[in-house]
């Protein structure tokens, strides 16, 4: 009984022969033994994608870790600095400006580098005086900056308009030093 390998050999062509010439066939050896320019090109190919997988899914993981920044929570208590005061609560923090009033809405939290990005509300006031049916109009704002020791770099700008207030300067344990509108 005759192998098969994927076709019929001829009878006169023994197994033996037909292995021989079935291997030829199938190599990257020419009758030669020379490999051809394809079959180079085909193993480079699958040497670049294993030092491709090999050397970018480590990095990838490595990257993916650094990203994970540990955050820690921003202490209770008062921060203030010429024209803003800020109250640090345990899950949100209200914000007093000379002539404005905000909201920081979720823990403060920083990264391991100090820097913070908060989302919040900022109420604009006017002077003279509120009327009864005045409606005080919350616009959403982003309260972005930095905390290095009790210092604490903040700018705020307001969502909608892309409008920056600040840049402010906060000392931790001050009340700050506002001028209200009158």
């Amino acid at each position: 009984m005759q192998e098969s390998f994927g076709y019929n050999a001829p009878a006169e062509v023994t197994n033996l022969e037909f292995k021989s010439q079935w291997a030829r066939k199938n190599s990257t050896e020419d009758y030669a033994g020379v490999v051809p320019q394809s079959a180079k090109l085909m193993s480079w190919q699958y040497a670049i994608r294993i030092i491709l997988v090999g050397g970018l899914v480590p990095l990838f993981v490595y990257s993916s870790l650094a990203m994970t920044r540990k955050t820690t929570h921003l202490a209770d208590g008062l921060w203030g600095g010429t024209g803003i005061k800020i109250e640090v609560g345990s899950k949100s923090a209200t914000v007093e400006y000379d002539c404005a009033n905000g909201s920081i809405l979720g823990p403060l939290s920083v990264d391991k580098k100090g820097h913070f990005n908060w989302h919040g509300t900022l109420v604009r006031e006017h002077g003279g005086p509120i009327r009864s049916d005045e409606v005080a109009k919350q616009e959403p704002a982003i309260y972005a900056g930095s905390v290095k020791g009790d210092t604490m770099s903040l700018t705020v700008t307001l969502a909608r308009t892309n409008e920056a207030i600040g840049p402010f300067s906060l000392k931790r344990g001050s009340a700050g030093r506002l001028r209200k509108c009158l």
